[in-house]
Parts: C-alpha cells; sequence; structure tokens
C-alpha cells in the first residue's frame, strides 16, 4: 500500500444501545461489541481490504462510518456518518459491509444483544 497507510484510531461508542421490544427505554450494554481477534486484527483487515484509488492518494482525514452488529455478530445498516471524499467513503463502507462477524455487545443479564457503533478510519500518507 506504498506509504499510504490506512489505520483504524478507535471505536467510539456511539449511542451503543438498542431498545427492548415491549418497553420504550434504552437498554445499554455491560460488553461492548468487539471485532474478533481485537483491534489489531481489524486494522489488519481493513489494510488488506481497503484499496485506495491513485488520485485519491494525497486526501488525508477520517471517514466516520456507523453501522448496527446484531445479536449474531453480524454488521448492517452500514453507513457514512461523516464523510472526507464521495470515493473514500464508498470504500470505507464497502469493507465494513463485508467485515467479518463481530463478538456482539451482551445486555446486563449477559445476553447478546445489537449495537450500534461507529468507527473512524483514517487515511494518511
Amino acid at each position: 500500500m506504498m506509504k499510504t497507510i490506512l489505520f483504524a484510531l478507535f471505536l467510539l461508542l456511539a449511542g451503543n444501545y438498542t431498545f427492548s421490544q415491549t418497553e420504550k427505554q434504552a437498554i445499554v450494554p455491560v460488553v461492548e461489541a468487539s471485532y474478533t481477534g481485537g483491534s489489531e486484527a481489524m486494522m489488519n483487515y481493513l489494510q488488506k481490504n481497503i484499496s485506495i484509488p491513485k488520485d485519491k492518494k494525497n486526501i488525508q482525514g477520517k471517514v466516520y462510518v456507523e453501522f448496527f452488529v446484531d445479536k449474531q455478530g453480524k454488521v448492517k445498516d452500514v453507513k457514512v456518518l461523516r464523510g472526507l471524499d464521495p470515493k473514500l467513503d464508498e470504500i470505507a463502507v464497502t469493507a465494513v459491509s463485508k467485515m467479518p462477524d463481530w463478538v456482539p455487545a451482551k445486555d446486563p443479564s449477559g445476553a447478546p444483544m445489537g449495537s450500534k457503533m461507529v468507527l473512524p478510519i483514517s487515511f494518511s500518507k
């Protein structure tokens, strides 16, 4: 990937909650959803699965991608929360959409639950 380094600095918990089907209250997970293998594995995945076009290599900044990790750990409803460049936004969304299953969040009883996540993906020279 030449001098271009792609990395995810951190996961932000952005409204990491779900609503009970029977009640209108938010349930906050006691264990957040996590990428299988941890942050380093996720960075390796992104580096292998994002190819930056030559005409976009000089663009620097972050694409904030929002997505939902369901009870089974599947990544769903991927969208750009804050973009950088239309093509880089599309590349980031595609990479996140194709991620392998995550470890789902856990509710207070320890049962898996869905949760919303935000992943900032940094593009730099």
